[in-house]
């Protein structure tokens, strides 16, 4: 079996959860300025600014892409606990996105057209 370091395990706990959904081919589209749905899993909520999601369908939810992986994607699997922990742990870490970086939301400046108002 694979062994992990403590900074390994870390580092895939605090991994975003969009970059590694992206990753691993799973589609997300973004419902709020801080929520993204699954497309094949509506019932998927992610919230990128706590890195956390919630599988409101099956009432799971977890933080990290490590958490992610083992209860979202191995869900459906016949797995051990301990082999889906190994297997999401080498898919979290080789997929790039184990290095805690957090996903940031894009938020446009609010800007104001004085030519959109009417007048009465």
């Amino acid at each position: 079996m694979l062994a992990f370091t403590k900074e390994q395990i870390k580092a895939a706990n605090s991994a975003s959860i969009v970059e590694y959904a992206r990753s691993a081919g799973i589609a997300l589209r973004q419902t709020g300025s801080d929520e993204f749905k699954g497309v094949e899993h509506d019932s998927l909520v992610i919230t990128p600014s706590k890195n956390s999601f919630y599988w409101n369908s099956r009432q799971v939810h977890g933080k990290g892409a490590l958490s992610f992986s083992t209860l979202y994607e191995f869900s459906g699997s016949n797995l051990s606990e301990k082999e889906k922990f190994f297997k999401a742990m080498d898919k979290v870490l080789t997929s790039g996105v184990g290095n805690g970086k957090v996903y940031q939301v894009q938020k446009e400046p609010f800007k104001f057209d004085k030519k959109q108002i009417r007048r009465l």
